[in-house]
């Protein structure tokens, strides 16, 4: 129930069930601030609608109730694979460290596969964001100093993070230099503001060090590049706030610009502002391909505490779907995901899971995901529920305390791993939460000296040091795409409203989502002959789809902008997972 930002709550409950949640004044994160999101996504928890009993899928294709132990057999009958590679986890951003770290030794450790991935195709790469310097909220808002945003708009991704930087900007003498495809709620108040085409940020990036180019080469405005350089160059402390702004584009262009910032200024620090709530969390525990937990590479590391790990390297989630879409995966494990609503290119996914043999989703809702395709369902219990720790954008730990009982059936994360584990007959050797900390301190080193009755105690939570200082490689740029001489480029960005599972099973938030409409700016609809009451037609795979059109005077040219979940047109459909960028062949259609 909480973003990125880990905002710290008090949160209430009757009669078993949570009323009210409210923002704690935490100095060091967010200040008691809160979205309307995060008051009110608890309501979820009281849905009619919560899968509270193991399910599985019966001869007539229908999910029906089982016992727990017919179900968890089945999954661990799944998931014991002779051929570990054939065996997949997606998921577990949103789930609490301890879950987090369970789920990583039960697939890794046990069943020994390393294609487990908790980020849907829409984060940043895992080396990148575990290697680079971090920054704290606190550091990034000091007075004073320079802040880049080279990421999706904060007030749609982490509000209470929007509200921090906001406040450094307009009371604290913080400059804000805006790097993002389209403007954000940042721009009026941005220092300097580059809005590059799809497929162009690392090369403006990379352009802020070389004096001999000019904003024309690159399609920008006169003196754009000059005033970023001089912010930079400053002499002030500068800090970055890094995501994915387009889902329509290469995360390598952003890796790209990271670089080239990092180059430039190699005392830069960097806050990740990823979507999902525990993201980081996931990271730090092993929930990636190729890593450990900690943050240990897989290739000649150990684990304190486990017996084995993978033999090779394994897949992120686009290399899971398109393996599993080739009928190279058994099993796939969906730990509080779901890649048909959430992944950004759903044919992949309808592919995918199309021909994957079983599919064990753990999770507290019907999904669009489990629903159609899960063979297995286990109910997981939800935030409130149950006792654990998260950790924020930042890696500030908190905990997570349990205030009502949970939904029928319905486990935490950390014991469903547990009972799939002993089924298997290969325990996971702990059995309570203080167990699995014991083990999360001895395996992670950054961990190694939390006290964690102070991060159960402490208003503020506890920051470790996550700083691996690695020496960073990044790969050679990747040369921007081809410039196409008619259409437009093609942005999906997030909303903080949109068709997601919290909201649509929470009262007050169902509906909240805006129609889906396609931004483009006043001369691209000029040349276009277009006006807002038309609709705009696209051929795409053969196919002419019509989208409702909107005329944003903020929007930049040459581009086309659409966010993911919206109601009506699903922007999905004009995606596709091997291109680089997305460019549109449009036409006027009719009215709408």
């Amino acid at each position: 129930m909480v973003d990125a930002v880990g905002s710290r709550v008090v949160v209430e409950s009757s009669r078993d069930k949570i009323v009210r949640i409210l923002g704690v004044d935490s100095e060091a994160v967010n200040w008691g601030w809160l979205s309307d999101k995060d008051r009110f996504a608890y309501e979820a928890l009281g849905s009619s609608h919560r899968i509270d009993t193991p399910l599985v899928r019966d001869d007539e294709g229908k999910l029906v109730p089982t016992r727990w132990n017919d179900a968890v057999k089945a999954a661990a009958e799944a998931i014991s694979s002779p051929d570990a590679s054939r065996v997949a986890l997606i998921g577990g951003a949103r789930s609490a460290l301890e879950g987090q770290y369970a789920w990583a030794k039960l697939m890794k450790g046990i069943v020994g596969t390393d294609s487990v991935d908790c980020q849907l195709g829409d984060g940043l790469p895992a080396p990148m964001v575990l290697g680079l310097p971090r920054a704290t909220i606190a550091e990034v808002c000091k007075p004073g100093g320079v802040i880049v945003l080279l990421g999706p708009d904060p007030k749609e991704v982490a509000p209470s993070l929007f509200l921090r930087l906001r406040h450094a900007v307009v009371n604290d003498g913080v400059d804000l230099i805006e790097i993002t495809p389209r403007p954000t709620s940042l721009s009026h108040l941005a220092a300097a503001s580059i809005h590059p085409t799809p497929g162009n940020v690392g090369a403006v990036m990379g352009a802020i060090d070389e004096p001999h180019r000019s904003d024309s080469d690159l399609g920008l405005r006169y003196g754009d590049l000059g005033r970023v350089r001089t912010l930079i160059s400053s002499g002030r402390p500068v800090t970055a706030v890094i995501g994915r702004a387009n889902l329509a584009e290469s995360p390598r262009y952003v890796v790209d610009a990271i670089g080239a910032l990092h180059r430039l200024n190699p005392a830069t620090r960097f806050l990740p502002m990823l979507r999902r709530g525990n993201v980081i969390g996931a990271l730090e525990s092993g929930l990636s391909p190729s890593f450990l937990p900690g943050g240990v590479r897989r290739s000649g590391g150990a684990v304190e505490g486990w017996d084995a790990v993978p033999d090779s390297d394994g897949r992120d989630t686009d290399g899971i779907l398109k393996a599993a879409a080739a009928g190279e995966i058994d099993t796939i494990v969906l730990l509080g995901a779901d890649p048909l609503a959430d992944y950004p290119h759903r044919g992949l996914v309808e592919d995918a899971f199309g021909r994957v043999p079983t599919v064990i989703s753990v999770d507290a809702f019907p999904t669009q995901t489990n629903s159609s395709y899960a063979d297995i369902v286990l109910p997981a219990a939800l935030p409130g529920e149950y006792d654990g720790t998260f950790m924020n954008m930042e890696g500030r730990l908190s905990p997570l305390r349990a205030k009502v009982t949970p939904a029928g059936q319905a486990r935490p994360d950390w014991q469903v791993a547990i009972t799939v584990a002993n089924a298997i007959g290969h325990p996971c050797g702990f059995t309570s939460l203080d167990e699995i900390r014991s083990e999360l301190s001895a395996a992670v080193p950054s961990l190694t000296d939390v006290d964690w009755t102070e991060v159960d105690q402490s208003l503020d939570g506890v920051v470790p040091n996550l700083d691996r200082n690695w020496v960073l490689e990044f790969a050679d740029p990747v040369p921007p795409p081809t410039s196409s001489s008619s259409g437009l480029r093609l942005i999906v960005d997030h909303k903080l409203w949109d068709n997601g599972t919290m909201i649509a099973y929470s009262d007050s938030l169902k509906g909240l989502a805006e129609q889906a409409v396609m931004r483009i700016s006043v001369a691209d609809a000029h040349e276009l002959g277009l006006s807002e009451a038309d609709v705009i037609q696209i051929d795409r795979d053969r196919a002419t789809l019509e989208v409702p059109v909107a005329i944003d005077p903020s929007q930049p040219t040459g581009v086309a902008a659409m966010s993911l979940g919206g109601q009506g047109f699903d922007v999905r459909d004009l995606m596709a997972a091997d291109r680089t960028v997305i460019n549109l062949r449009i036409q006027p259609g009719g009215t709408a």
